[in-house]
This record gives structure tokens, C-alpha cells and sequence, in this order.
């Protein structure tokens, strides 16, 4: 007889087995992804990837308008420098709008003044440097991309940025229209006039500004000032410039019928620029007037003024020339410390010596010099002394 015999305990096993690898590819399953956390994770890389691209943009964008406004500092340095040999006179025609293009798109400044005007830094529709001359007025204006920004232009804003020479700063404009710029005027200047201008305010009419040497013993410019007094105000403010340093001073007049003031202390030979306003009893300021422009004349005294007694009856004097708008030098002798003047003789320049020939042996003379111009306007007095030899 023959037994077969069979094995439970591995049959179990081996059921056992296949019911777990079923229930472990039936967890497998029950942990995969669905479709709506793929789009939620698709999305959520999306809105980081947008933030970076965004942030990457405006940090762009903040270094452009940095680029711009340095561009245009050294736009407008290099103009005060053609300013200063030709006049006052900024380069250009008046009237004409110049926007950047080439290497020479602000005519006279290349190559002398700056190897080549800088340009927009991306050059593209309304972001283009702008530059016009009116006089010897002239602005140069920056479109910013940034917005918020206050001198903002071409994002939607009301304002752009531009450089006013009066004032030496970046400046804004209000409502540049359409096109997002045009031709701006003092009179549209929105920011850096403390306080705002009111509106019912007007500036008085008549503004003038010249120099002049009124006076004698002078030591410093002198600029004198005039307008037509109103009776709607209490007093007017003049803003001056130095355009050579770009210091803005301000001058207060009052009372009302003040029509006019001439004052020391300015630099010689250096332009200022200035505007008035007039100003009411609440300390609000009118609408400003037309920039005006002016050069302080130059009048220096003599320098290295020297006596020498080349003989009994001769002292040679020698100087070195003033600066300025000299036309003749007046020399004074004097015998001693007191008394009057012994001897007055005018030399014309631009010679620096003369020899007088009336003194007398074994004397002590005093020598003055002092530069003056065609309308005897007159610098300080350089003294020397000398005394002559008895033989």
C-alpha cells in the first residue's frame, strides 16, 4: 500500500506570501499622488518661480534708474563745463528737443567736455534722455521705471525727473501730458520749493539781476536785484545759485513796496543764477519768475607789489597783474608815515612796472597801488616802502 503525504504547514506558507505582496501592492496604490496635489504642487512652483522673476525685475529695474540718474550727473557736469568757456551759454539751439542716439547726441560736449553723451540704459520708447535749452537755461530729463516713485515717468505716474540748473537737484514736473513728457518751465516745478507755491500767489513782474562794481575798496562780487513791488503780498524771497558749486542760497525782502536791493559778498567772477517769488503773510510763495543768470565781474588787487631805489632820484616799482576787468593801475606816493600825497600816477595795463624818477636823495618814501577798471571802480590799496639813498 502506497500513503501519499502532503505538507500543510509550507502550503500555508506560501498563501501567506501572496496575501502580503497583495496587501503591500494595495498600500503602494493607496499612497500615490492624485491629479488636483500634482496641479496644487505645479502651482505652487509656478508662484515662486513668478516672486523670483518679479524680485530679479525690480532689483533690474533699481539699478537702471540708479545708472540713469548718475548718467544724467554727468551729463549736466559736463555742461556747466562747456557753460563756462563759452559764456554761460549751454550747448545747442534753443528750442530744439535733443534725445539721445548716437555718442553725440547733445551737440559740443564730445569730445571735449565727455568721451561720449551716455544714453537711456535700455533706450526703448518713452525711457530716452531728454535735453532742451531755452537762453542760457537748459534742463535735461530721465524717465524712472520704478512706480511709487515720485519722479516717476512712463509707468503711469504724473511726474518725471528732471536736473533744474537753478537749484542744482532733481526736480518733478506735474502732468506731463499724453506722451509722458514735455517741455517743462519753472513754473512747473512740484517738488524741492519749500513751501508749495499757492496759487493764488503771482511772482512780481520785472525781475532783473546784473552785477556791477558800484564802489570802491572792493572785495567781493557784487549782484544787484530789482522787480515791480505788488500789494497783495508782504514780502518777496529770492532763491540764488552759485552754478559753480551748486549752493542755493535764499533772500528775504520785505516790506511789500521793496522794489530793488545791491549787496557784497558774493564770488567773483562766478554765474549765479536766481528767481523770485513773492511771498504772503502766511509765509505761503508764489508761483516762481523766469530764471535769470549772472556773472559776477572779477576785480583782483595787484599782487607782489615791490619798491627798489635803483639810484638817488629813481625807484623802480613791479607788481604782478590783477585779475579781472583791470584797465589801469593808480599809484600814490607818500613821503614818510603822514602828510599828503606827493605824487598820483595812473599805468595803464596790462603793464606791471613803472620807475619814478622825482624822489629825491636820502628819503623815505611810501608806495600804494590799487587796481581799477574803465569806470574808476577801484580794488585795495598795496602798500610798500622805500627810501632812496643819499648818493
Amino acid at each position: 500500500m502506497i500513503i501519499y503525504m502532503t505538507n500543510d504547514t509550507n502550503t500555508n506558507h506560501v498563501f501567506s506570501r501572496r496575501s502580503n505582496i497583495k496587501k503591500i501592492k494595495d498600500k503602494l496604490h493607496d499612497c500615490g499622488f492624485t491629479l488636483i496635489e500634482l496641479l496644487i504642487v505645479v502651482a505652487i512652483v509656478g508662484i515662486l518661480t513668478s516672486v523670483v522673476l518679479i524680485s530679479l525685475n525690480t532689483a533690474r529695474e533699481k539699478a537702471r534708474d540708479t545708472q540713469r540718474v548718475a548718467n544724467v550727473n554727468q551729463i549736466t557736469n559736463a555742461v556747466a563745463l562747456y557753460q563756462n568757456d563759452n559764456g554761460g551759454v549751454p550747448p545747442g539751439e534753443d528750442g530744439v528737443e535733443y534725445v539721445n542716439g548716437n555718442p553725440e547726441w547733445i551737440p559740443g560736449l564730445v569730445p571735449k567736455y565727455m568721451s561720449s553723451v551716455p544714453s537711456d540704459p535700455i533706450d526703448v520708447g518713452e525711457h530716452k534722455f531728454h535735453y532742451s535749452r531755452q537762453g542760457n537755461d537748459y534742463e535735461v530729463i530721465s524717465f524712472l521705471e520704478q512706480s511709487g516713485n515720485q519722479a516717476a515717468c512712463g509707468d503711469g505716474g504724473s511726474s518725471c525727473q528732471y536736473y533744474e540748473k537753478a537749484s542744482g537737484k532733481f526736480l518733478a514736473i506735474a502732468n506731463p501730458g499724453a506722451s509722458g513728457w514735455r517741455f517743462a518751465s519753472s513754473t512747473e516745478i512740484v517738488a524741492d520749493l519749500p513751501p508749495s507755491p499757492e496759487a493764488t500767489l503771482i511772482a512780481p513782474a520785472g525781475f532783473s539781476m546784473s552785477s556791477a562794481l558800484p564802489g570802491t575798496n572792493l572785495y567781493s562780487g557784487y549782484l544787484s536785484f530789482s522787480w515791480t513791488p505788488r500789494n497783495d503780498v508782504a514780502g518777496y524771497r529770492i532763491y540764488l545759485t552759485n552754478t559753480a558749486t551748486n549752493v542755493t542760497t535764499t533772500l528775504n525782502f520785505s516790506p511789500a513796496n521793496q522794489s530793488g536791493v545791491g549787496n557784497f559778498g558774493y564770488a567773483q567772477g562766478v554765474q549765479y543764477s536766481a528767481y523770485i517769488v513773492s511771498v504772503d503773510a502766511d509765509g505761503n510763495i508764489s508761483t516762481p519768475s523766469t530764471t535769470l543768470y549772472a556773472t559776477t565781474l572779477k576785480l583782483t588787487s595787484p599782487t607782489n607789489f615791490t619798491a627798489s631805489a635803483t639810484s638817488p632820484t629813481s625807484v623802480s616799482l613791479a607788481w604782478t597783474a590783477s585779475e579781472g576787468i583791470i584797465y589801469k593801475y593808480m599809484i600814490t606816493r607818500y613821503t614818510g608815515n603822514v602828510g599828503n600825497a606827493q605824487n598820483i600816477v595812473e599805468v595803464l595795463a596790462p603793464a606791471t612796472s613803472y620807475v619814478d624818477t622825482t624822489v629825491e636823495p636820502g628819503v623815505a618814501y611810501i608806495y600804494w597801488i590799487k587796481a581799477m577798471s574803465s569806470e574808476n571802480y577801484a580794488g585795495f590799496n598795496i602798500g610798500v616802502s622805500v627810501t632812496t639813498p643819499t648818493s
